[in-house]
């Protein structure tokens, strides 16, 4: 599976999930857009990948692992943290239960793991917003593709 195959089955994923939060924009980019058409938005953007021939110890049968990093921006109109910050949190929630339910994205991928999140004003082109900011790993190999050592 490519970068953007996983970004966008995991936009598809994510775009279920958080409907009923009012996300109006939910935006799949390998590089994000610079202007925003509605809010709530949310933003998935691959930022890098690393290679390896043998992770977790594994050892490889075939191609080689790409792990690849996506940042998922959540992004608000509203003009203060304190208002925002109930709704950042559901936003937070709701994608640590998108992750949890689909550890694979359909088995299309070996694992995502979310790495990190922070709450806060977002910087995004140049204009500040309430909102969040998720770290995403994405193993992009099928398990059935390694054998253990």
């Amino acid at each position: 599976m490519t970068v953007v195959d996983a970004l966008t089955q995991l936009g598809t994923v994510a775009q279920a999930a958080t409907t009923s939060l009012g996300v109006r924009a939910n935006l799949i980019f390998a590089s994000p857009p610079d202007q925003l058409a509605a809010f709530p938005a949310v933003v998935h953007h691959w930022t890098s990948s690393t290679f390896d021939q043998y992770p977790y110890g594994q050892v490889p049968t075939g191609s080689q692992f790409e792990q690849a990093t996506v940042l998922v921006t959540y992004l608000t109109n509203l003009a203060t943290i304190a208002r925002a910050h109930s709704a950042v949190l559901d936003f937070i929630d709701a994608y640590r239960a998108v992750i949890a339910g689909h550890q694979n994205l359909g088995d299309n991928v070996r694992q995502v793991r979310l790495t990190r999140a922070s709450i806060g004003m977002q910087d995004y082109n140049g204009n500040e917003y309430v909102g969040a900011e998720l770290t995403l790993e994405l193993d992009l190999y099928h398990a059935t593709a390694w054998v253990e050592a």
